[in-house]
């Protein structure tokens, strides 16, 4: 079964398929108007971002689906979200039509009319093929001409935006270089606080892969290469300390916008609900709480951290198995009784067994 199958919408509501499902090999379009391959690491059904009009007020573009990408043979730092309407199949069609947008870019010395130059190849080989041009291609028979969906803004401009608003505040500089999130991680982050704080949307829970998930995981994989018993459960114990700064220190990590639903969650240990989006807030300010749990001993806080910074690594590596947070609408959420109990994660956890 695949992950988007699975999610079924359980308040009832009406959503259609999307085209594409976790993992699967696809082309998408960059902000240039090239084609590249690219694995789904992620999908989403709702609004991206908004976007206002002249007047400034908010275009009703309604909901889609969303996938984050990951470009192949490309830098995670490259990774983005990308509009349904932008992603194609992975054929012979589209590696043609790939290679040729490559070849005639690579040409191209003036860069600020790449764009244009790369439709007017595109319009030339879809004219070409127009009898086998795909279902979200429009064929203009009186202009001699296709006529193409919109493509999405640059990404670049909602970094822009991001940092502009001064989404979280800085640690100071010898906390900051204590734990190193990689730039991957950090999207995971901003795309998280977008989701919730900017477009009225929450987690849906529990999630499939639970920080117990993850933790069971990355002890599988560390154990395995270490021969000494003690080094072994000094790990083990590791992340028994973690996973309890995070219980002890959970409320903090939440937005004023999911106030609403942890009420709701209170029948298992968070570990057991939430995912490893909600580590990744705790890591912000840990280097800020070991230091005050650990005043006296600077040598255990930077051990520590040192195996946090391995985790994160970790979590690096295996990011697309791991956060697979799917959110909702909070409204649904709001009108709907949320009951979590053990029966309900272990449940989803065959599923997970099963589809694996």
């Amino acid at each position: 079964m695949e992950l988007h199958e699975e999610l079924e919408d359980e308040e009832g509501e009406s959503k259609p398929t999307s085209k594409f499902s976790h993992k699967e090999l696809v082309y998408c379009r960059d902000f240039n108007g090239l084609l590249y391959l690219a694995t789904i690491r992620r999908l989403m059904y709702g609004l991206l971002k908004e976007e206002l009009d002249e007047e400034g007020n908010v275009i009703d573009k309604g909901n889609s689906w969303h996938y984050f990408v990951h470009f192949y043979k490309w830098s995670p730092r490259w990774d983005r979200w990308i509009p349904e309407e932008d992603v194609f199949e992975d054929n012979e069609t589209y590696h043609e039509l790939s290679h040729k947008l490559l070849m005639v870019a690579k040409r191209i010395k003036n860069k600020r009319c790449m764009s244009e130059k790369l439709k007017k190849i595109e319009d030339e080989f879809w004219l070409e093929r127009h009898q086998n041009k795909p279902k979200d291609i429009v064929f203009d028979e009186q202009n001699k001409s296709l006529k193409l969906g919109k493509k999405s803004k640059d990404e670049a401009t909602r970094l822009k935006m991001l940092k502009k608003n001064n989404i979280c505040m800085p640690l100071p500089k010898d906390q900051s270089q204590m734990i190193l999130i990689l730039l991957p991680l950090k999207k995971i982050l901003v795309d998280d606080w977008e989701f919730i704080t900017k477009m009225d949307l929450i987690p849906r829970l529990p999630v499939f892969v639970t920080i117990k998930d993850m933790k069971q995981k990355f002890l599988n994989s560390k154990l395995d290469l270490i021969i000494s018993e003690n080094e072994r459960k000094d790990w083990i114990n590791f992340m028994d300390e973690l996973t309890c700064y995070f219980d002890k220190y959970f409320p903090n990590l939440l937005y004023p916008q999911e106030s609403s639903i942890v009420s709701k969650c209170t029948q298992l240990r968070k570990i057991e609900v939430y995912g490893s989006e909600y580590l990744l807030r705790l890591f912000v300010r840990l280097p800020a709480l070991l230091l005050q749990s650990h005043k006296s001993s600077d040598t255990i806080v930077t051990q520590f951290c040192s195996k946090v910074n391995e985790l994160i690594r970790f979590l690096n590596r295996n990011q697309a198995d791991i956060f697979t947070q799917v959110y909702i609408k909070k409204q649904n959420v709001e009108n709907t009784e949320i009951t979590l109990t053990e029966q309900t994660v272990k449940k989803r956890g065959q599923k997970r067994k099963i589809n694996k």
